[in-house]
């Protein structure tokens, strides 16, 4: 089998759909992998069924991670790590949740996962007909573009018709040749029940980080309440557990290598079906730029914090995130030479040429390839100006300057003509981002704000052709010391001190805001122009590009068949594979476990490999309870299996052939990086966190014998 998958994506666009253990799957495609051959147990209604409960009922989404609900109660598990901001955020310097973990006793103990919600998947329909026909016969790409995002903006806030507890997805499918809508119930009351110690759920840090072999503890309960009449209101005391419609169960059958795994969950985005000069752009000119600007972020974030505890525990998700995304981005780059990328989509792409059989499709691929490497030729230069202007929309340049951004850029969009007006923008999203406000300044501190928007404004005023040069200088002077002094007095005066503050400005016309007199709300008036002549820049490349993708999947999907999956986009997908290790260079062999000896063992008494003594007791006197695997001898605490996922899938629920829980998919190995790009089946693997290390733990170290009694785990 192993052989046979390898040659899935060298053929995928030279011969017909072959099935494979690759893909992030839509859930009406599940029928079609043949999962009953390959050992499924159960019936693939147990997994999907959208007229009664089934599996997918207890797939629940965080946003930027997937948990699943694991009791009657409401009860939740996902990774430590899609739990963090929630542990920084209800922590001080002196009761460090982030450090020291957190347990809750009883239900009273629970304490708000501040900025949480749970979303749990209620219908999905396909609405292709209703989009294409309210988008209309727009030949123009900006055109058919701009109707097409305001036609799905539209779609979504008159389905959610103001329920704060709806929250509705109109997702683009195979770029843009169909469109589903997901909604969802939105539960707005989410609470910390147990999380382990940092030095359990992120042992090892961000050296072991996408590596195998891999000790990591990375798992959080969390759980979801409603109110009494089962919306999902916000934080009450009178709020009861949610019931969920299923929940899964814990495994109790020892897991072994070569068993079928199965995962449901949120993939965040891939890039499978990108051409070559796409590939080409990404390694050579996005992601050199991308690692230079998280190196430069997190030098500017150490050197403001270094000496303040309180500044690096508001940093700490921060600087967690842009540590992932840095090492990521550094083994993709390694991965598109090592796998000499480009020119494996150029062997495909005349393949598909090839094989297309009206000589009429021919020819549009031909032409389609050539106007994408001519879009591709001219990107570098916009796209850095781009980049570094939108440093103040994000989080590049700080949180104030960002928030004041924000509130500026809605008053303007409010102002312009619908014709010119980001498509996207829309007095439902506003409602959302105030409804947030508050949760930005939990990553607030002042010297490392200032560091940051300080390195921004000096690349901001390197760009060539500024519209706003002369009045922004005139605003932060010239040199160091004029520039500090600027800072210095923004950070002094600004009225963006609180999201109390703040909110109000949100209603506030462009005139009234000019009249504010507010540094920040000056240099975003002042760079407006600039940021939105790049962001319509960005529009049109956007929708001339996205016209070519459209085009090259349709004829993908009619050399092909209609069976190949979409590119993942943070909609519910299913993905498949066994419990495997893997070569990963020359005379190596990793095997599939890891296991709590082998955590001792990289144990050294410093930060990340700082095991706790408890632990290490624990495993010196082979205590190991009813969690030990009969092969191993020992408790495992995480596995390799050839599931294909991506970021989004973090605290997705694995599941074995009989739909019992066995472990939460946390991560990828280095050497398969370039998974968002290419599947690797010989060396791509999901790594997951074993649900008997998740128990032993809980029980073990945790002492919270009273949530393994909650899953239905019988304690000894």
């Amino acid at each position: 089998m192993c052989r046979f998958v390898a040659l899935i994506l060298v053929v995928i666009l030279v011969a017909p759909f072959l099935p494979a253990e690759e893909g992030m799957w839509l859930l009406t495609q599940i029928d079609g992998l043949g999962l009953q051959e390959r050992g499924l147990a159960i019936p693939i209604q147990e997994i999907y069924d959208p007229q009664n409960p089934s599996l997918t009922d207890a797939v629940v989404w965080l946003g930027g991670c997937s948990a699943s609900f694991v009791s009657p109660e409401g009860l939740i598990l996902t990774n430590h790590h899609c739990a963090y901001s929630a542990l920084q955020r209800s922590s001080t310097v002196e009761r460090n949740l982030l450090h020291d973990g957190f347990v809750a006793r009883t239900r009273n103990e629970e304490i708000p996962a501040i900025g949480f919600t749970a979303s749990v998947l209620d219908t999905v329909e396909d609405i292709t007909a209703q989009v294409l026909s309210e988008v209309g016969d727009l030949t123009d790409p900006v055109a058919h573009a701009r109707k097409l995002a305001q036609v799905m903006t539209s779609i979504r806030d008159t389905r959610e018709g103001g329920r704060t507890d709806a929250l509705v997805v109109v997702a683009n499918m195979f770029e843009g040749n169909q469109f589903l809508l997901f909604q969802f119930t939105r539960y707005r009351d989410v609470r910390l029940v147990y999380a382990p110690p940092l030095s359990v759920g992120k042992y090892g840090g961000d050296i072991d980080n996408w590596m195998w072999p891999r000790h990591t503890g990375d798992f959080t309960y969390l759980r979801a309440y409603m109110a009494p009449d089962g919306s999902g209101a916000r934080y009450d005391p009178a709020n009861i557990p949610v019931r969920p419609r299923r929940h899964l169960r814990i495994a109790r059958t020892p897991l072994t290598e070569g068993d079928l795994t199965f995962i449901l969950g949120f993939p965040g985005r891939t890039t499978r079906y990108r051409c070559s000069p796409c590939v080409r752009h990404f390694r050579d000119n996005v992601y050199p730029a991308v690692i230079r600007d998280y190196e430069e972020r997190l030098a500017a974030i150490e050197s403001a914090t270094r000496t303040s505890p309180e500044g690096e525990l508001a940093l700490a998700s921060t600087v967690s995130g842009i540590n992932n995304s840095l090492k990521k981005h550094l083994g993709v780059v390694e991965s598109m030479h090592r796998l000499a990328l480009e020119e494996r989509r150029e062997a495909r792409e005349r393949a598909l040429i090839a094989r297309l059989s009206q000589p009429g499709d021919r020819e549009v691929a031909r032409k389609l390839l050539d106007n994408v490497r001519d879009l591709y030729a001219g990107r570098a230069e916009p796209e850095h100006r781009a980049r570094v202007l939108n440093l103040l929309r994000g989080s590049g340049a700080g949180v104030l300057p960002s928030l004041a951004f924000s509130i500026y850029n809605t008053a303007r969009q409010r102002e312009m003509p619908e014709e010119i007006r980001d498509p996207e923008f829309s007095e439902r999203a506003i409602e959302r981002t105030v409804e947030r406000l508050h949760l930005r300044y939990y990553g607030f501190f002042a010297p490392a704000d200032k560091a940051l928007l300080r390195r921004a404004l000096s690349k901001i005023i390197g760009l060539e052709q500024l519209q706003c040069r002369d009045a922004l200088l005139s605003l932060i002077g010239e040199g160091d010391s004029s520039l500090d002094a600027f800072l210095d007095h923004a950070y002094a005066t600004t009225q963006l001190t609180s999201a109390g503050a703040a909110r109000p400005l949100y209603r506030l016309s462009r005139r009234d805001l000019d009249g504010l007199d507010d540094p920040f709300l000056d240099l975003a008036s002042l760079l407006f122009d600039d940021i939105e002549t790049a962001r319509r820049k960005e529009e049109e490349f956007d929708a001339r590009i996205n016209n070519a993708r459209r085009t090259f999947l349709r004829l993908l999907r009619s050399a092909n068949g209609s069976s190949i999956y979409p590119d993942a986009n943070s909609t519910m997908r299913f993905t498949f594979g066994r419990v495997e290790g893997y070569d990963p260079r020359d005379a190596v062999t990793y095997r599939p476990f890891t296991t709590l000896r082998g955590a001792a063992e990289k144990a050294t008494g410093e930060v990340p490999f700082d095991m706790p003594e408890a632990l290490l007791d624990l495993s010196s006197a082979r205590n190991f309870g009813q969690w030990a695997d009969p092969v191993l001898k020992d408790v495992p605490i995480a596995f390799t299996h050839t599931c294909d996922i991506t970021g989004g899938n973090s605290g997705s629920a694995v599941m074995n052939a009989r739909g019992e829980l066995i472990g939460l998919a946390f991560d990828g190995n280095y050497e398969a990086l370039i998974s968002d790009w290419e599947y690797e089946a010989a060396i791509q693997r999901t790594i997951s966190v074993d649900i008997r290390y998740v128990m032993y733990i809980t029980e073990k170290l945790g002492g919270a014998t009273h949530l393994l009694r909650e899953m239905g785990v019988e304690t000894r």
